[in-house]
């Protein structure tokens, strides 16, 4: 277009465009009402309780440990207390009694001195009986009152004294033996009674002693019964709250299976729609001022409209991960984008199909990240209006060149692709709209 009375050379400028079949445009607008509708009406967030609470076993396991935790302890404290008495005692002290420390006057019999002095009258009876004797004979023989009367009645004065001494003696010896064996017994009784005693009061405090350590493993006992008793209701409260979390952790996956759903089937739609092959119509953009040809401005069109692309994948998107592809050959960058163009075929491909021609998810997204989005499976989508601009500048400018011969056995049944340069409005992928 020229202006008039001006110098300035006419400007010519061509709009690259691309045209997708129409039933792409339709399943995408669909796709995109679908993707409204499901944000619209998707469920809230989870509101319900997640979180199984503790039930009246779990408490009584507490409150049974809680009332049983001293259980054992008075036991123990007596058993503590009845121990150091037991090791403190010494035990009854004995020892042999002296004769000595016994009161004889005590063990003497009373009746000893009855006996000598029955003894003392006796022999005085018998004394004067031997005197009238003497007495008698000095008279028959006329010589009464003489010397040899005086001598036989000292005589027999001094035997009776003799006899009665002798018989006190042996009274009183008598009696003191009895007494001495008598305290010989007593004292010997007293000493087999003190080790009696003495030999039970020890077996006493053995009995005690063990009487408390055995009170001791009854208290421990208890206890340990008691905690047995609070883990079988833990165990019981334990196994009854899982069950109950298991409860709830089915309601929430309930929740969350109903709520993805509907997402589920946007993703199968949009995913089948961009795995799905269709050819598309592609036209160049080229700026020429004052007669020269200026240089393609697709890469400044599609860059600066790069981060508007990606909202519109649900409707044009393209499945184009290099992960999903085989027999990768690079054939060059498109000189406008900046963009690497290679030649593939996805794996899926029977043997022998021709190879396709466009950038991989990987290289587009290098240059022009907003033209590229993951799908929720894992494998990169573009915009399939954009790699088919690119393709289509790659085609129509001087840098483009054949595909080598691809290594892998099922590519190499496929017939070589020969690609020559288009002319302008040449649609690259098929018929338009198929």
């Amino acid at each position: 277009m020229s202006k008039k009375g001006n110098d300035t050379p006419a400007t010519t400028t061509t709009v690259q465009k691309v045209e997708l079949p129409a039933w792409v445009e339709e399943a995408g607008k669909n796709n995109y009402a679908q993707a409204q509708q499901v944000s619209a009406n998707l469920a809230h967030p989870y509101t319900g309780n997640t979180v199984a609470g503790q039930n009246q076993d779990q408490f009584a396991a507490y409150d049974t440990v809680r009332s049983g935790g001293n259980l054992a302890m008075p036991s123990m404290q007596t058993a503590g207390n009845t121990l150091n008495s037991v090791q403190g005692y010494g035990g009854q002290q004995i020892g042999a009694g002296k004769f000595t420390d016994a009161n004889l006057g005590q063990y003497m019999s009373p009746y000893t001195q009855s006996v000598i002095q029955a003894a003392q009258k006796n022999e005085a009876q018998t004394l004067a009986q031997n005197l009238n004797n003497i007495g008698t004979a000095a008279t028959q023989a006329g010589a009464y009152g003489g010397s040899r009367q005086a001598i036989q009645e000292g005589a027999a004065q001094a035997q009776s004294a003799l006899n009665m001494g002798q018989l006190t003696a042996q009274l009183q010896n008598q009696n003191f033996q009895q007494a001495q064996a008598a305290i010989g017994q007593d004292q010997n009784r007293q000493f087999q009674a003190d080790q009696s005693n003495q030999s039970n009061g020890l077996e006493a405090q053995r009995l005690r002693a063990l009487a408390a350590a055995q009170g001791a493993s009854v208290g421990q006992q208890a206890q340990q019964a008691n905690l047995q008793q609070a883990a079988a209701l833990q165990s019981i409260g334990d196994s009854q709250r899982a069950y109950g979390q298991d409860l709830l952790n089915q309601d929430y996956q309930r929740y969350a299976d109903q709520r993805q759903y509907p997402i589920d089937q946007l993703n199968i739609l949009q995913y089948g729609l961009g795995v799905t092959p269709y050819g598309s119509t592609t036209t160049g953009t080229s700026t020429q001022t004052g007669g020269q040809q200026g240089s393609n401005g697709l890469g400044q069109i599609l860059g600066g409209a790069g981060s508007l692309l990606s909202s519109f994948l649900p409707m044009f998107g393209l499945l184009s991960d290099e992960n999903e592809k085989r027999d990768i050959v690079r054939l060059g960058t498109d000189p406008a984008t900046g963009t690497r163009v290679s030649a593939w075929n996805y794996k899926s491909d029977p043997a022998g199909t021709p190879s396709r021609i466009g950038p991989t998810a990987q290289d587009l997204e290098k240059t022009m990240p907003g033209a590229v989005a993951k799908t929720p499976g894992g494998p990169k989508m573009v915009d399939a209006r954009v790699s088919q601009a690119v393709s289509g500048s790659f085609l129509s400018g001087p840098n483009a060149k054949p595909p080598a011969k691809p290594k892998s056995s099922l590519a190499a049944k496929a017939p070589t692709v020969k690609l020559k340069a288009p002319k302008k409005g040449t649609n690259f992928l098929g018929p338009k709209g198929k």
